[in-house]
This record gives C-alpha cells, structure tokens and sequence, in this order.
C-alpha cells in the first residue's frame, strides 16, 4: 500500500517509524566482555516524496534487528544503521534518526570496605543523519546522588550551640567532658535535611569513537559531585558517606555549577543540557535547576 496508494494530501513529514521497540543489543559490560541486554529502541526515517502514502516499517525493524545482533552498540554502528535504514527507503527518505534507551550495569566498590555491589544507569545514546549526511551524536544520563542542604545544616548547628550551652554553664570545661557530650544523643538535637538527587544529562558529542566510554562518563559526573548513592556498604562505608555528605553540602543550584565547569573542559563536548532535581526531604516539592551550553 505504501508504494502504490497515493496521499490526498500533498506533504512531507520530519519523522515517522516506530517508538518503544523491543530489541537485545550487545555491549561491553562491566568486565570489558559482551553482554546481551535487553533495550528499547526508536527508529525514523522523514518521509520527503510529498506524495507517498507512507513508509515501509517493517524494514526499519528488520535492519535495527539485523545492526543490533551483529555489531556492539556504538554511534558508529548507529550512523551505520540510519545509513542502512535511508537505503531500504530511497527515493522517499533523506534523513533518519535511532536512539536506544537501557541500563548501563556498572561494579561498585564499597567507599571503604571491600565490599562490591551494582548500579544500573538509565541511558539513551541517540544518532540522527540529516540531509547531506550532516551527523548528531547525543547521549542521556541518568545519575543519583545524595545531597545535604547547607540551609538545615547551618540551623541544626544553632541548635546545637544553644544546648550546649545550657547544658555547660561553667567557663571552663575538660576536654573529656567536652568529647563525651559530642558523643552522647544530646549533641544531636537538630540535624541537617539529606535527601536522593538526580542529574539528567542530555550530552551532544562533536566527534565519536567506536568506544563507548559510559564508564568515563558516569565517573566523571560522580567524582564531580562527590555523593553518589551507594550499593554494598558495611558499617565503615556508612560512616565515610556521611562524612562525604558533610564535606560536600550544596543546593541544587552549588550542583548544577559543579557540573557546568566539569563539562566545559571536555572538548569531545559540543553542547549540554543540565537537569538537577533535588527530591527534598523538608518539602514535598523538588528544587530543580535546568542549565545548557548555550551552542
């Protein structure tokens, strides 16, 4: 019907395929092996003969399944794809675009201990060919970390000044006594509000390899904010994420300007989008801050 039937209506379209498409990939996983893991897929191609009724969907299909058990996920194997798309299309097509979204499996090891857990990272690497063959390579990620208000903690401080001082009226005081009141309950009459945060990252490449550096790129981010969430811990791996907590307090907006100047020293970076929300354990609303490149 695509190729015999006619539309009434004399016009192109950007895009048209097929969202949601269940598909296994191979990646390298967290031991520098292949793995097969499940993903879901995008697949469009535009739809430029003004008069055609439409596109062939089942070969989009068929192509991305043949690319996806053939090749290692990549943006070069990606632009091949659309290459391979636009060709079951000519004639009616002139630009195509693939974006695939999974989780990124990566080892952890515990902050102290040797303990190892996992972590999957939500992920979407996306290639687009537009007419000319012009290239755009971008990559979503998804990462959660921990953040301590400097808000509560500057007032959680007060409150402990103001009990300590009641309870110690006397000039002078011992060392001793001084160290067993921080270590009682009472020194901890108010503390600061934490609470789970998440960047989304919207990342668009200027040039790309056939590595897949979401290794590099996860622990660039979770250097660069300091508290990322933990898998395995132990009791010493608790106590170094609260002292990691209390040394790195930030709103979302210390967040947002941390990761600016993380990606403005990455070359291979033509543009960004920055999304920091701060799921807020005081209130039942998130502080969020959305920040670009600006290219």
């Amino acid at each position: 019907m695509a190729s015999e039937l006619r539309s009434p209506i004399a016009t192109t379209l950007d895009r048209v395929g097929m969202s949601e498409v269940e598909l296994p990939i191979l990646i390298k996983d967290h031991k520098g092996g292949l793995a097969t893991i499940p993903a879901r897929a995008e697949l469009y191609v535009s739809l430029d003969d003004p008069h055609a009724k439409g596109i062939h969907m089942s070969r989009l299909y068929l192509k991305a399944k043949e690319f996806f058990a053939a090749y290692p996920l990549s943006f070069p194997s990606l632009a091949s794809l659309t290459e391979a798309m636009l060709e079951t299309h000519k004639d009616l097509s002139f630009s195509a675009h693939v974006a695939v979204s999974f989780e990124y499996i990566q080892a952890k090891k515990a902050l102290v201990s040797d303990e190892t857990g996992y972590r999957f990272y939500p992920v979407t690497l996306s290639m687009t060919r537009g007419p000319g063959a012009q290239l755009v390579y971008e990559m979503q990620l998804e990462i959660i970390y921990s953040s301590t208000c400097p808000c509560s903690a500057a007032l959680a401080r007060q409150v402990v000044k103001e009990e300590f001082l009641k309870k110690f009226d006397q000039n002078e005081l011992s060392r001793d006594e001084v160290a067993a009141w921080i270590a009682s309950e009472a020194s901890q009459a108010a503390v600061p509000h934490a609470q789970r945060s998440k960047v989304n990252l919207d990342l668009k490449f200027s040039e790309v390899n056939a590595k897949l550096d979401l290794n590099y790129w996860i622990n660039l981010i979770e250097t660069t904010l300091a508290t990322p969430v933990q898998a395995a811990v132990k009791r010493e791996d608790e106590q170094e994420f609260a002292r990691l907590n209390g040394a790195n307090m930030m709103f979302s907006e210390d967040a947002a300007r941390r990761l600016k100047a993380c990606l403005d020293n990455e070359a291979r970076i033509e543009d960004y989008k920055i999304k920091v929300e701060h799921l807020e354990s005081l209130h039942a609303h998130n502080a969020v801050v959305i920040t670009s490149k600006g290219v």
